[in-house]
């Protein structure tokens, strides 16, 4: 990640609360995040929130992983983060994809709105990156949130109610990052699910539409 980059988030998390992002708000673990963890299949051991932001869902991840860690680019809200302190729960400043942990570290990884800022160029580093980190049958899963619905009455707005009512539901950028994951899957994981445009209820009780995706690094048999 560029300096520039990095600055422009930590002016975005210093001035704003949760830095705007709407999935972001509330300790509310995400319906998709909360059916995993409830999965019987899980290793035990530690685990990573990538891009954590203020560390909300980290603290839940941390109920069922130890340790469990949470990064992100911006310090302020590695700060923020850090108020949530307690044991077993660990906070750094670090960029995706350049993961600075080590080799089959983690049981579960977990993503939220991160991997849609990473350039594209560079995904083929983040998918082996997630492959290296992860212990053999360990779990990544995925949300990468849409673009956020334009204003009812703005030119985007009434071109996406006019393609409603045409039958168009739109969803295809995510159906195109959908597509995009199963390329970038490295050869030593499996892609349990992926799912384009999936209808995610976010803490405010609107609906957002996200990709879901979730891999695995296989065991040895």
């Amino acid at each position: 990640m560029s300096e520039g980059s990095r600055e422009d988030w930590e002016r975005r998390w210093a001035t704003t609360p949760d830095a705007g992002f709407d999935w972001f708000t509330g300790d509310q673990v995400p319906e998709e995040l909360a059916e995993l963890l409830a999965r019987d299949d899980l290793l035990a051991g530690a685990a990573l929130d990538v891009g954590c932001g203020s560390g909300n869902i980290t603290v839940r991840i941390a109920e069922r992983f130890r340790p469990t860690i949470g990064f992100d680019v911006a310090l302020p809200a590695i700060r923020k983060a850090r108020q949530r302190g307690r044991d077993g729960l660990h906070f750094v400043v670090a960029a995706s994809p350049d993961f600075p942990f080590p080799d089959e570290a983690f049981a579960f990884i977990f993503d939220r709105g991160c991997l849609q800022h990473v350039p594209r160029a560079t995904w083929p580093i983040y998918f082996e990156s997630l492959q290296r980190m992860l212990v053999p049958g360990g779990l990544a899963e995925l949300l990468i949130p849409g673009q956020q619905p334009p204003r009812a009455l703005s030119v985007r707005g009434i071109r996406a109610r006019v393609a409603k009512l045409r039958g168009r539901r739109g969803g295809s950028r995510m159906v195109a990052i959908s597509r995009a994951i199963e390329k970038h899957v490295p050869s030593g994981m499996r892609l349990e699910k992926v799912v384009g445009a999936y209808p995610v209820r976010l803490p405010s009780g609107a609906d957002r539409v996200f990709t879901h995706a979730v891999l695995r690094k296989p065991a040895p048999a």
